[in-house]
C-alpha cells in the first residue's frame, strides 16, 4: 500500500476510469476528480490537497501563468501527446496517450517514491558533507566553517563543490532550502 495519496483530475470518462483502476491496482490508493470546469475549482483543489496530481493537460490550461504549484503537490500531464512545454514549471513529467502500462506505472513511481528513483538524495552526502550545509545553511562562511570543524578552507571549499555536483545545488539559499527540506537543520536556523 502506499501512504502519498494519489489524485486523478480527469474529466473525459474514459480516461479518468482507466487511470483510476491502473493506480488502484498498482498503488492502493487513488482519489477521482471530475467535472472541473473553472480556474477556481482547480486552484482550490491544488490548494487544499497534497500528494501526486495526474491532471487532464486541457484542465492545466485553466490555471493561470502566474500560479505557482504548492510546496507539497507534484503534477503529472495527461497529454495526447509529449507536448506539454507550456506546462513544464509545473509538471514533474507526462503521461502520453501512447505510454505503455509499465511506461506509466514507472513515471507515476517516480513521483511518489522520489529518494528510491533521484540521483541527488541526501542519501549519498557523507556525514561531513551535511555537516557543511548544515553550517551553510546557518550563514556561516568557508572560513568559519573550516575553523568550527578543524579543517582546511580547501578541504571546506571541496566538500562544497561534491555537494554541487551530488545535489547540483549551487546557492547558499537553494542548500539552506534542501537542508530544511531533509531536515538537517530546523526553520529558525536557516540564513535565506
Amino acid at each position: 500500500m502506499n501512504d502519498i495519496q494519489i489524485h486523478v483530475v480527469v474529466n473525459a470518462y474514459l480516461l479518468r476510469c482507466s487511470l483510476g483502476s491502473l493506480i488502484m491496482e498498482e498503488f492502493g490508493n487513488v482519489s477521482m476528480f471530475e467535472k472541473i470546469t473553472n480556474t477556481q475549482q482547480l486552484e482550490g483543489l491544488l490548494n487544499n490537497a497534497t500528494g501526486a496530481f495526474i491532471i487532464e493537460d486541457e484542465l492545466l490550461s485553466l490555471l493561470p501563468s502566474t500560479f505557482t504549484v504548492p510546496k507539497f503537490i507534484d503534477i503529472i500531464a495527461v497529454t495526447p501527446s509529449n507536448n506539454v512545454s507550456k506546462y513544464k514549471n509545473w509538471t514533474k513529467d507526462s503521461i502520453t496517450l501512447g505510454d505503455t502500462k509499465t511506461d506509466i506505472v514507472k513515471k507515476i513511481d517516480a513521483i511518489i517514491h522520489p529518494k528510491q528513483n533521484d540521483e541527488h538524495s541526501d542519501s549519498s552526502l557523507s556525514e561531513r558533507e551535511k555537516d557543511v550545509i548544515r553550517l551553510v545553511a546557518k550563514g556561516y562562511t568557508n572560513k568559519e566553517i573550516a575553523d568550527m570543524l578543524n579543517l582546511s578552507i580547501h578541504t571546506i571549499i571541496s566538500h562544497r563543490k561534491n555537494i554541487t555536483a551530488k545535489l547540483g545545488i549551487k546557492t547558499i539559499s537553494g542548500l539552506s532550502i534542501y537542508a530544511l527540506l531533509n531536515g538537517i537543520i530546523q526553520s529558525d536556523e536557516a540564513v535565506i
